[in-house]
């Protein structure tokens, strides 16, 4: 590890280096870092690149040769609506590595190429290339709107150590970026070819290091149920929390509640609840991968049953929940989300029945043979009306619950 790397490890040694290269280059160390939005940013994720090379952040996201006639190719999340992934039409070709880049924390980064594939004619005999008129893409640029400008299906060559299967394609459409070998996430060899000059090739796009980084890779990265990355580390806006969104998921951190992942399903849960600035708070822990999980909020939970899809349990209902024996017990796993009825009562279903409360009685949970009487007596709005009991299991195996119209007892 470099002098440099130790030091920007914590923001008091950052802060050091960057007003000795200030007072280096005869300028402010507010001037040197020009913006502290896109500066702040760039430091965070390349404090080598950003530090070393006097040139405006926004330059330094991209890195060396962002340019069309710089020859390299443009990443694929520039052209590929923000994915860090091969874009629809091509695939993992070959690949290489390069040493110490600050992009994946000092470590190796691994660059994929993504080739275009032969629609309109094949390759000629003894050739692993069709000509230029066969691919189903066509010679560009990157984005005119981002520093990486760099070229689009233009490079004719294919270093050849993924899906070899493939025995004929075009040109490299774009490159796939991560910090873990590729042979481990793609149908890739381990033959391993090196270009450090493409340490610091980077885009808008991509996600930079950071805890996030050190939590996706501990993950697998691209191998992960997350796979590829959909953008770059975010500020949630609260003044507190970062996150990274993924083709399957995203991840979450604060200072407090460290790195945790959320699978797509658990996401699209969490944000129906408000996400990050909800009443659930951040994760402080990771979704689950089995048939059944609990993932812990700092004020609530997302729970999955084996046949229910993640729903959020917050104050009330779960501790009605908690209190009725969890997903274990008999009310199972909530069924869908918590909802505001027309009397101003609140709802949440379970597989065997619900937790239900009014404006002016308990949240309490109604389930098994009581719930399915009660739905059959008309619900809250029948004759029983609401519950002032949980629904609890007799001696002699029948169930049984109090209402405001009376008990009912049910086998």
């Amino acid at each position: 590890m470099s002098t440099l790397t130790q030091i920007t490890d914590s923001p008091r040694g950052l802060v050091r280096v960057v007003g000795r290269l200030s007072e280096r280059l005869g300028v402010s160390r507010r001037g040197f870092l020009l913006g502290a939005a896109v500066a702040g940013s760039a430091t965070v994720v390349d404090p080598v690149g950003y530090l070393l090379r006097p040139q405006t952040a926004y330059a330094t996201v991209c890195g060396p040769g962002a340019g069309r006639t710089s020859g390299w190719t443009v990443f694929c999340c520039t052209i590929n609506k923000g994915v860090n992934a091969c874009p629809p039409g091509s695939f993992a070709a070959g690949w290489w590595k390069a040493a110490d880049s600050s992009w994946c924390c000092g470590g190796y980064r691994y660059i994929v190429d993504c080739n275009a594939k032969c629609t309109k004619c094949g390759c000629a005999r003894g050739s692993t290339m069709c000509a230029k008129k066969c691919w189903n893409c066509s010679c560009g640029r990157g984005s005119s709107s981002t520093c990486d400008q760099r070229r689009v299906c233009c490079n004719a060559f294919r270093y050849g150590q993924c899906n070899t299967q493939v025995r004929c394609s075009g040109g490299v459409v774009c490159r796939v970026a991560s910090c873990v070998p590729p042979y481990t996430f793609e149908s890739c060899t381990r033959t391993s070819l090196r270009d450090d000059r493409t340490k610091e090739h980077n885009a808008p796009c991509l996600q930079g290091c950071g805890p996030i980084l050190r939590k996706y890779n501990a993950m697998g990265a691209q191998r992960s149920y997350l796979k590829g990355s959909r953008g770059p580390e975010r500020a949630v806006g609260d003044g507190v929390g970062r996150y990274v969104h993924y083709q399957g998921g995203a991840i979450y951190w604060t200072s407090k509640t460290g790195a945790r992942s959320l699978t797509l399903a658990a996401l699209t849960a969490y944000n129906n609840f408000g996400g990050p600035r909800g009443q659930l708070g951040y994760p402080l822990t990771d979704s689950g991968t089995t048939a059944e999980w609990t993932q812990r909020f700092q004020h609530g939970l997302i729970v999955k049953g084996a046949r229910t899809t993640p729903q959020t349990l917050w104050r009330e209902v779960l501790t009605v929940w908690q209190r009725m024996g969890s997903g274990a017990g008999i009310l199972n796993y909530p069924s869908g989300p918590l909802t505001h009825r027309k009397d101003g009562g609140w709802e949440q279903p379970f597989r065997n029945g619900v937790v239900i409360w009014s404006r002016t009685t308990r949240p309490f949970g109604v389930a098994r043979h009581v719930y399915l009487a009660w739905i059959k007596a008309g619900g809250a709005t029948g004759r029983y009306g609401y519950p002032l009991s949980d629904t609890e299991q007799l001696a002699n195996g029948k169930f049984r619950g109090r209402f405001q119209g009376g008990t009912i007892t049910a086998p």
